[in-house]
């Protein structure tokens, strides 16, 4: 059987955090400003081995799947250009040395 997991980056939905959508679940950070969002969907077989999910952002978000021979993060990220401030990717970078302690 296959499993589906899908990254994906741009995504607009407001106020969402884990909704089932024509068969898969979706993950999703959720946010006002309908910009740079970031979502991780899955199969409805594949979310019952899901563990535990963080929304760290509306550009970064991890979900943990439970394996049987191992465990499996997935971090989905969307990082900023070089034409943000560079306050704004400095943030970025904290939050994702922040988000990969989770991961061990």
């Amino acid at each position: 059987m296959r499993k589906k997991i899908l990254d994906a980056c741009e995504i607009i939905w407001v106020d969402c955090s884990a909704f089932k959508y024509d068969g898969h679940v979706v993950y999703h950070p959720g946010g006002n400003d309908r910009m740079r969002g970031v979502a991780i969907i899955v199969s409805e077989y594949l979310n019952k081995a899901v563990n535990n999910y963080f929304t760290i952002s509306d550009r970064m978000m991890l979900v943990q799947f439970q394996g049987t021979q191992l465990n499996i993060n997935v971090l989905q990220v969307y990082a900023p250009t070089a034409d943000n401030s560079q306050l704004v990717i400095n943030n970025f970078h904290q939050q994702l040395g922040e988000t990969l302690k989770y991961t061990k």
